[in-house]
C-alpha cells in the first residue's frame, strides 16, 4: 500500500502537460458527430482494498467530508446500504452557475475509493465518455 502511495506521489511530481492539439485534425475523420474531449485541471483517484473490515474508520471518512463542507460544495447524493455495509456520497462544487468540482466517496467494509475532479466541467461532455470508455 505504501509503495502505491509513493508511486502516485512520484507520478504527480514528474507529470507534465501533453499538447494534444495535433489530434484536432482527426475530428473530421472520426465516426462520431464530434470529438468527446474532457480537459480537467485535476483528476485524483485513490482506491484501497483491505484484507479485513475495520481498517479505516468513520473518522477517516469524516476527514474527507470536512474538506468539502461549505465553500461552495454541496452533497448531491448519499446512498447507504441497509446494515451500514456500503456508503456512496457525491459532492459537487459550483461557482458562477457552473460545476467546478466533483468528489465521489465510495466506502465498503473492505474497500475505499475517493475520486476528485477539479476544474470547469462540461457535464454533457462527461456523459459522452460512457460511449468511449472500456466496459
Amino acid at each position: 500500500m505504501k509503495i502505491a502511495i509513493l508511486l502516485f506521489a512520484a507520478l504527480g511530481l514528474s507529470a507534465q502537460t501533453v499538447d494534444l492539439k495535433s489530434l484536432d485534425l482527426l475530428e473530421s475523420k472520426a465516426k462520431t458527430d464530434g470529438v468527446t474531449t474532457v480537459n480537467l485541471p485535476s483528476l485524483s483517484v485513490r482506491h484501497f482494498e483491505f484484507d479485513r473490515a475495520g481498517v479505516y474508520s468513520e473518522s477517516d471518512l469524516n476527514a474527507i467530508r470536512g474538506q468539502v463542507k461549505g465553500s461552495g460544495w454541496s452533497k448531491m447524493v448519499q446512498v447507504k446500504e441497509k446494515g451500514g455495509g456500503e456508503i456512496t456520497e457525491v459532492y459537487v462544487h459550483g461557482a458562477g452557475g457552473k460545476v467546478t468540482g466533483v468528489l465521489v466517496l465510495a466506502a465498503e467494509p473492505r474497500e475505499l475509493t475517493v475520486v476528485n475532479l477539479l476544474g470547469p466541467l462540461d457535464l454533457e461532455k462527461l456523459k459522452g465518455l460512457k460511449d468511449i470508455l472500456p466496459k
